[in-house]
Parts: structure tokens; sequence; C-alpha cells
């Protein structure tokens, strides 16, 4: 299985920053895909609500990740690195897919370190509240910028993140931007985040192996502005893309919907996957769109989903906490 080299760090107050450490994570190709699909924005869903619109979503996030790095064995440990495709693109380009596989590192990080199987692009709330009021995220001279996202764990704590991607190595200066950009929210629906983080994707050295940097920042901003949101909304923007497409999309393109291995899933054609739900998770009623306008239907999610524990995984097999499921292919072994 491939490793990704992720070092850990802590900067205070005064901007100082720790050493840190390093672990060796194993992330293989179904985790990545699984990331790829699941790091919600819910603005790009919006657009063209049904029809193709989630399947050509999913295609271009697994596109994105298939087309830019590749599985490399190299004394006796494979690593993700940089394709050849990728090398040949120009550097806004390249800044563009390492800020996409930030995102997919900070998704996974945020669940494997911190259980929080549900986030989302901030951007979609910063401007409505849950009573439909503009809600001020600040941003700081220095940064003039907000963090990339927020996320919901299965116990109710909530988490910041910002999630850069650099083609080159990582300067403090960029560090302690991402830094800031993670204290412009005090409070999330009066609650204070329990964590937040930046985190950093990058290639590193002349093997380009795909290395991720998670950094804790301390506190929020002097100059901080709470958040408010709906949670139905939350929960049900997370889900869209994947209930669109096992509802809605063109059954002469896609074949339907069935059980396999015990998992509720809908092949994506032309790349040798399978993505859907495991019915043993709440969220699996979104594929029927049972009662999502009940106000409690958000808190019954959640609720029931601290309670899930995901089947065991195997090769070629993702399931998170979120209930997702991403089964791969022949191809992708």
């Amino acid at each position: 299985m491939p490793i990704i080299r992720q070092r850990r760090r802590d900067i205070n107050a005064a901007n100082q920053i720790t050493p840190g450490t390093f672990h060796n994570v194993d992330v293989d190709w179904a985790s990545m895909l699984w990331g790829a699909i699941t790091v919600g924005r819910r603005s790009w869903f919006d657009v063209v609500r049904f029809g193709p619109a989630s399947l050509m979503e999913i295609v271009w996030r697994c596109a994105m990740v298939r087309a830019n790095i590749q599985a490399h064995l190299s004394e006796g440990t494979t690593h993700f690195r940089a394709t050849s495709a990728f090398n040949s693109l120009d550097g806004s380009e390249k800044g563009a897919v390492t800020y996409f596989l930030g995102l997919i590192l900070a998704k996974l990080a945020a669940e494997d370190l911190l259980s929080v199987p549900w986030v989302l692009h901030l951007d979609v709330y910063s401007k409505i509240n849950a009573h439909g009021h503009t809600v001020a995220v600040t941003t700081t001279q220095a940064t003039k910028s907000r963090p990339d996202l927020i996320g919901r764990a299965v116990s109710g704590d909530w988490l910041v993140c910002e999630a850069k991607g650099r083609t080159t190595s990582i300067t403090n200066d960029q560090r302690i931007s991402a830094k800031e950009q993670t204290r412009q929210i005090s409070t999330i629906n009066g609650v204070a985040p329990n964590a937040r983080y930046a985190s950093f994707a990058s290639f590193s050295g002349s093997a380009r192996n795909l290395v991720h940097e998670w950094i804790d920042p301390a506190g929020s901003s002097e100059t901080a502005e709470p958040l408010e949101l709906p949670e139905p909304d939350f929960i049900k923007s997370y889900y869209r893309t994947i209930s669109d497409f096992l509802r809605f999309d063109n059954p002469a393109v896609l074949d339907r919907p069935y059980e396999k291995d015990g998992l509720f899933l809908r092949k994506v054609p032309g790349m040798d996957l399978w993505i859907g739900l495991d019915p043993e998770h709440p969220s699996a009623w979104m594929r029927y769109d049972l009662g999502t306008d009940d106000p409690d239907f958000a808190p019954r999610i959640l609720e029931r989903a601290a309670k899930y524990e995901p089947p065991k995984q195997a090769p070629g097999r993702k399931i998170g906490l979120d209930g997702i499921a991403v089964i791969l292919g022949e191809s992708w072994l």
C-alpha cells in the first residue's frame, strides 16, 4: 500500500513553529478517491442540480487524482508521486492541482485523526446564518482571507481548516498566513471549534513524492467573529453529489444502482469503480430523499452516525465514517 509522509507541527501565538514529528500514513487509491469525492463544495452542485451533473462532478474529481499522481515503488516503499502529465502543466495549473490534493489530504486527516467525516467548504455558509441574516466572516489585514473548510465530528465538535497546495517547499510565512486563516472564526453555532489546523500538500525533493504537513495553531483571533449555519442543510449538502448520482443520473449512461457486498452501489462508467452508501449508515436514507425536510432529520443522522462502525477495510475498498463507499476495479489494484 502506498504511504504518504506526514509531518505534524505546532505553531503558537508568537508564530513560533515546532520542528514537528514525521509519520508514515498508509493511503491507498480507494482512500484518495473517497477523499476527492467527499470533500464537499456545495456551490458546484447547485449550478446544475440533476441530470448528469453529479456524474460529471465525480468523474472530474477522480480524473484529477488519476492524471496527476501515480503509485511508485522505490527501495521497497510505495509512494504517490507526481506524474509526467503534472510536470508538464504550467504554474497556475499545477497550483490548482496541488490545492485540490491539499483538500483531499485535509479531509483524510480530519477523519483519521479527529473522527470528522463531514467536511464542507465554508464559502457557502459565510453569508447566511440559520436565521437568514448576513454573517460577516472576518478577514484580518494580514491575510484578507478566511479558512477553506469547516467540519462536523461524530462527537458533535466542530473543526476549522485551511487547506493549501504547493509545488515547491513551504515557507514559514505561508504557514503563519494559513494559521491566521484558521483563527478567523470564533464559534460555530455558539460552540468554539474543538480543532483548528492548516493542511499543506506538496511534492518533495527530486523524487516528487506527495507529502502532507499538518499544523495546529492556537486559539481564535481577537477579531474573529461567530458563524451560524443550519445543520440540516449542512448534512444534506454534504451528501448531495452521492445522493443525486444514486437517484437521478441518466439511466441510459449508467447501470442501475444495486446491492453488492452489503453496499448500495452504482458503477462510474469509464472509471472502473463503484460509489455508493453502506445501508447500515443512516445516510443511506438520502438515496430515497426520505424525511430530509423534517427538522429532526439532521439530528437523527448525527446521533445514529455516532454509533456507526464502518465494515472492515480491504484492498480497493474504502467505507468512511460518513457511510460513503468507494470500491475499485482491477485496473486500480
